[in-house]
């Protein structure tokens, strides 16, 4: 089973070495290890754990407590997760939208949650209360009601869980990610959304300018008009 585990670590040499060994005591297979955030001598730590099916996931932890007794550890959350996520999802996310940038605001719902450890995610007309018009795979069915005023990226806590949103830029939608249970989003997560959300989102409307090619820069055009030259020189 799949296991997600935030914790916050003493920013030293040997201590990851440490957590990871006893990890591996307890039995479980570390599959990645992400560096959410580092100041003051701490470091908050993702770990993606395949973990036995016939231990109880508190075993590794309470949150607050040490991680499986490790000193100068602290556990922030732990979640269990239906899938592993795609090793590059950012990747895997533009590749979408260059394929179809027609639905790219889609491919932002049905992919984010990989990229950023939730469940689900959602997009919603903007308002007093949010009406959510799509959603990803995962999502509960009804849908539930959310806040709908969303200013700028931030990160909250709902009855569903931890969430975090993103305004699109020049429109009324906002995109909305949650996690049923573990650790709430960092400011840099609310952070990493909003970046993703303004490249898709430009990405998108490059793609589908019809004056995008005419004002290319002299060596970035080459790139758009590669196809001609290739085909002008075989009829040559």
């Amino acid at each position: 089973m799949p296991v997600h585990v935030r914790v916050e670590i003493r920013d030293e040499t040997g201590t990851l070495a440490e957590l990871t060994h006893a990890l591996a005591r307890a039995g479980a297979d570390v599959l990645s290890v992400q560096v959410t955030d580092r100041s003051a001598g701490r470091a908050i730590d993702d770990f993606l754990l395949a973990w036995p099916h016939d231990t109880d996931v508190a075993a590794i932890g309470v949150v607050g407590e040490p991680l499986l007794g490790v000193r100068g550890s602290r556990v922030l959350g732990v979640r269990r997760v239906a899938t592993v996520p795609e090793e590059n999802a950012a990747i895997d996310l533009l590749t979408q939208v260059l394929w179809q940038p027609q639905r790219a605001v889609e491919t932002l719902a049905d992919l984010v949650p990989g990229l950023l450890n939730a469940d689900w995610a959602a997009i919603a007309l903007r308002g007093t209360t949010a009406r959510l018009l799509y959603a990803s795979a995962g999502a509960p069915t009804p849908l539930p009601s959310l806040p709908g005023d969303f200013p700028r990226a931030l990160a909250f806590t709902h009855p569903v869980g931890s969430a975090v949103s993103a305004p699109l830029p020049r429109c009324d939608l906002a995109l909305i990610a949650v996690r049923r249970e573990g650790p709430p989003f960092l400011r840099r997560e609310v952070d990493e959304l909003a970046r993703t959300v303004d490249l898709v989102t430009s990405l998108a409307d490059a793609l589908r300018a019809p004056a995008a090619r005419s004002v290319a820069t002299l060596v970035t055009g080459r790139l758009a008009h590669s196809g001609e030259a290739g085909l002008a020189a075989e009829t040559a």
